[in-house]
């Protein structure tokens, strides 16, 4: 879960390091601790030194293999037999496998989830480093171009092409392989956009890749997971230099229209939203919104929209708060 919620069910006490409070809100068996979720995110991101760093890993984390999930049945279809999720929500306050947790807060395995199921969508296939649109629609999609810009961590573009695309009526199609560029940095960002024949952009996806790639022991696999031999270096997002990001909401009933935008020279990763109940208030839950967990290059700008009850607000007036990775907290009125 987020930050936010560990708060909520874990006493202050217990927040960290990670101990029995923390195994208690796990499962059973196999499941009854974090230590191989734990195990895998320090190997790839780096170790943690605190619940802040922790819970800021852990959406990008379940961010990226949410989508990996879904993207890969995607473009697959219907030759992969199927993916099942477990589960959606969690009944009360849990560590484990939710979508969104027990406060119907949603975190990055619900934004990664959502980008990979958007109805026409652009993708990157990790096996054949392939870039791939996905159409989920009834409809044949013709005229679609498709754009990949491969970035170093100091924002310099190494790699950009851009080729036109057709996709059939719920159906998948390659569209050109990305290569690695000589002189990246161990870790790097795939940034991938698709636009329609009227040159709208349709979708948006940014990945953050390494050099060095994962290495499943397959032969060794157990019926819930499959150790890791070599692990993938994502260390270098820990060195982004700090970005700015602008932003300009308007509140409107039940709705916060959101345009951010990034003005610095460097990536902006992982930039999060909330709606709260004014200054310093609670989240206010359940909140639908169209994106989240955002990443803006330099220069880009991007429009969010949220929705929610009215009448959960009560009495106070809406803000929005703007944090992320490399992105200094901010607390925001019409």
């Amino acid at each position: 879960p987020p930050l936010e919620s560990l708060k909520r069910f874990l006493p202050p006490d217990e927040l960290w390091p990670i101990g029995e409070a923390w195994s208690y809100h796990c499962g059973g068996g196999p499941f009854k601790t974090l230590d191989v979720f734990t195990k895998a995110m320090d190997a790839r991101y780096g170790p943690s030194k605190s619940v802040e760093e922790y819970a800021r890993k852990a959406q990008a984390a379940a961010y990226e293999s949410h989508r990996a999930m879904l993207e890969s049945f995607g473009e697959r279809k219907y030759t992969a037999t199927g993916v099942i999720q477990w589960m959606q929500n969690n009944a009360w306050p849990g560590m484990i496998w939710h979508l969104y947790d027990y406060y119907l807060r949603p975190g990055g395995s619900y934004f990664g989830a959502k980008k990979a199921g958007e109805p026409l969508h652009v993708q990157y296939a990790y096996d054949d480093r392939s870039v791939v649109v996905v159409n989920s629609t009834l409809q044949e999609h013709r005229g679609l171009k498709a754009t990949a810009r491969v970035l170093d961590l100091a924002s310099k573009e190494r790699f950009a092409k851009t080729a036109p695309v057709d996709v059939g009526p719920d159906g998948s199609v390659k569209a050109f392989a990305v290569p690695e560029p000589e002189g990246l940095t161990p870790t790097y960002l795939l940034a991938l956009t698709l636009d329609d024949a009227a040159g709208r952009t349709v979708s948006r996806n940014v990945y953050w890749l390494s050099t060095q790639k994962d290495v499943l022991a397959w032969d060794k696999s157990e019926w819930y997971y499959t150790p890791v031999t070599a692990y993938a270096d994502l260390t270098g997002l820990q060195q982004l230099p700090p970005a700015e990001v602008k932003a300009k909401i308007r509140f409107e009933s039940g709705r916060a229209k959101v345009t951010l935008e990034n003005p610095s020279k460097a990536i902006a990763f992982l930039v999060h939203l909330a709606v709260r109940k004014g200054p310093g208030g609670e989240e206010v839950l359940p909140v639908l919104w169209d994106d989240n967990y955002v990443t803006l290059l330099p220069g880009e700008t991007r429009e969010l929209e949220a929705t929610y009850a009215p009448a959960d607000l009560g009495a106070a007036t809406p803000v929005l708060t703007l944090d992320g990775w490399n992105v200094k907290g901010s607390d925001l009125e019409s």
